[in-house]
């Protein structure tokens, strides 16, 4: 999804050029819609081998990039309010495309008005996890906090 195109040997190679070169790495990772539990805990002790620390971002959709063309329809119904939902579903069967389009671009206005920092969570992309787990999981990579997580698993796949 990201097109990084970078493996983790690789990733792992450069940190160690890095660091024989004493140069400290600094790092940014984010949580990507593709992210599970399982990737999550991958990344953590990939961090805590390379002692790395940082507080991940989401893969956030800026205009005029392919991630918002391909999350657009999602980023949409994201933002637009319950009566607006309603209002749209009336004006798609009066075949009134135009005012449709306005309410859709209205919501697309709020989206980019929460952009900023991709610390924050303006769009969850994420099919695996909700908005608050989005949240918990980002504050526990950054605590490095794998057995929080594993417990967390753990009471998931029991409920």
């Amino acid at each position: 999804a990201l097109n990084k195109r970078s493996t983790v040997e690789q990733i792992q190679n450069a940190i160690d050029v890095c660091i024989k070169c004493e140069v400290y790495p600094i790092t940014t990772w984010m949580i990507t819609p593709d992210d599970d539990v399982e990737s999550v805990l991958r990344t953590i002790r990939f961090w805590r081998r390379n002692q790395i620390k940082c507080k991940p971002f989401f893969e956030t959709p800026y205009v005029a990039t392919p991630l918002f063309e391909k999350y657009k329809d999602k980023i949409i119904d994201y933002f637009l309010e319950d009566e607006e939902k309603r209002r749209i579903a009336e004006l798609e069967r009066e075949g009134k495309t135009e005012e449709v389009e306005r309410i859709k671009d209205r919501a697309l206005e709020r989206y980019v008005e929460r952009l900023g920092d991709a610390t924050d969570l303006t769009i969850n992309l994420n099919p695996n996890f909700d908005d608050l787990q989005m949240l918990g999981l980002q504050q526990a990579m950054f605590e490095q906090d794998e057995r929080r997580i594993i417990k967390w698993r753990e009471k998931r796949i029991r409920s």
